[in-house]
């Protein structure tokens, strides 16, 4: 079945064809859902140019993917891990851009801002910041999201109460983990812009602690930020995400370490927190073209 998300241009502010080529097998569209939509199946491509979505865009693949995504008018190059959590967020009214040729298979969650706002003073809402075109990794939120797909797949058998609760744990966690809801709250007047010391703070920080299970809040901490923040100026600075960033310093430090015949393959993609060594290897391969192994055969003739 098709789709029944929607994408509209922003320009136009006209519904587009853009979610056509997915191709959905589980939806929550006939459980009676106020405000939340949830689709899982597959799409053979993606092209979705400058496009808007009237809710909340949570979107969970389930394969290794490399896509571009347009941040300042450039097409830059992403790679997502759905073994790390690995999470695209879009807030509504918020243009993005991104395309990809691979087959791409994904958990959709859409909601709405009277769902997700339902709880929250109106004086706070309008002043709430969200972070806008972020790939993101974080297990607990894509854990909640399975949530709401496993209640799909049970076909709604807990009830309107289950999902109620379900909606105020999403709501509650989002919020607080990504927009200012905490500043605004508490009137904190937190460091909430970046350096160019603080950008080369962080990046020596986790070079030097890359084979160390390095968090957000352990990289906020360190430059005294709060965590919506660090991820909001890390980006804006850098260009990518500290999950990019790290997912790329993590396969630069397999290079070197596959260039000591001593080391194997395995070992590696251990060490540097690789769910295994396929998945590594294919990561890998992704990013230089060829694989671990014959890069290391190569290296040590």
């Amino acid at each position: 079945m098709k789709t029944i998300i929607e994408f509209y241009n922003n320009d136009t502010k006209i519904k587009t064809d853009g979610g056509d080529p997915m191709e959905i097998e589980t939806s929550s569209r006939n459980l009676g859902w106020d405000g939340i939509i949830l689709e899982k199946g597959y799409s053979p491509y993606f092209c979705l140019e400058n496009v808007i979505t009237k809710y909340f865009y949570f979107a969970l693949k389930d394969s290794d993917l490399h896509f571009q995504a347009k941040i300042n008018n450039d097409f830059i190059n992403h790679i997502t891990i759905p073994g790390n959590g690995n999470i695209w967020i879009n807030p509504p009214d918020t243009p993005f851009s991104y395309k990809s040729n691979e087959i791409c298979f994904f958990i959709i969650f859409t909601i709405e801002k009277k769902t997700l706002f339902k709880n929250i003073d109106s004086m706070i809402v309008e002043k709430l910041e969200f972070l806008q075109k972020w790939d993101i990794e974080d297990n607990n939120l894509k854990n909640i999201i399975e949530l709401f797909y496993n209640e799909v797949q049970n076909e709604g058998r807990n009830g309107k109460l289950y999902i109620d609760n379900l909606v105020n744990l999403f709501s509650f966690y989002f919020i607080n983990n990504y927009s200012n809801y905490d500043s605004l709250i508490n009137n904190k007047n937190c460091k909430s812009r970046f350096s160019p010391r603080d950008i080369l703070k962080i990046k020596e920080f986790i070079i030097k602690n890359i084979e160390n299970n390095l968090t957000i809040d352990i990289l906020a901490e360190h430059v005294n930020m709060s965590k919506f923040y660090f991820l909001r100026e890390f980006k804006k600075s850098s260009g990518i995400t500290p999950y990019q960033f790290l997912l790329q310093e993590k396969l630069n430090k397999s290079k070197e370490l596959l260039l000591n015949p001593i080391n194997q393959i395995s070992d590696i993609a251990y060490k540097l927190g690789f769910s295994d060594q396929s998945h590594f290897s294919n990561l890998f391969k992704k990013s230089f073209g060829i694989s671990p192994g014959q890069f290391k055969i190569n290296s040590n003739l």
